[in-house]
């Protein structure tokens, strides 16, 4: 999902009816069904900030937890190729594949966290953020001209 609204630490997805002609979207991340809607962009932000705060005080009235919880435990399905390619290296690591997927995870969100705190700017742009994420590999490899060069562009 690269079209999203954040507020208040929830994320809101977005999506457009053209037989509706109308965005629309859920919070995401939550127990309960919340959605909003709006015919523009402004009216989708002001419905989907409006929705965060009716929710929060549903949560504090109930005494509601407004997140959902996780247990740490999900399904990764991915190819029978890279499967055997993640098993491999784990091995070699001499660590388990559980512990190379949160490595992996980790080293993913530890990046997306350096290129938002380094460009805020660059995320109302998800195609241009998506090549700095991939300059930003190649940067933290080595190649110090990577990441300089995809902001240009």
């Amino acid at each position: 999902m690269n079209d999203f609204l954040e507020y208040k630490g929830f994320i809101g997805s977005v999506h457009f009816s053209a037989k509706d002609g109308v965005f629309f979207g859920k919070i995401e991340g939550i127990t309960d069904l919340i959605s909003f809607e709006g015919e523009s962009v402004k009216e989708l932000k002001g419905a989907f900030i409006e929705a965060v705060e009716d929710y929060l005080k549903l949560c504090k009235k109930t005494g509601k937890t407004c997140e959902k919880s996780y247990k740490g435990g999900f399904n990764v399905r991915i190819s029978p190729e890279l499967h055997k390619r993640a098993v491999r290296q784990s091995l070699r690591l001499g660590i388990s594949l559980n512990q190379f997927v949160q490595r992996a995870i980790e080293d993913e969100l530890r990046g997306a966290a350096e290129i938002r705190e380094e460009t805020p700017e660059l995320l109302a742009v998800p195609d241009l953020l998506n090549r700095v994420r991939e300059s930003s590999k190649e940067f933290r490899k080595g190649k110090t001209g990577a990441l300089k060069a995809a902001r240009k562009s």
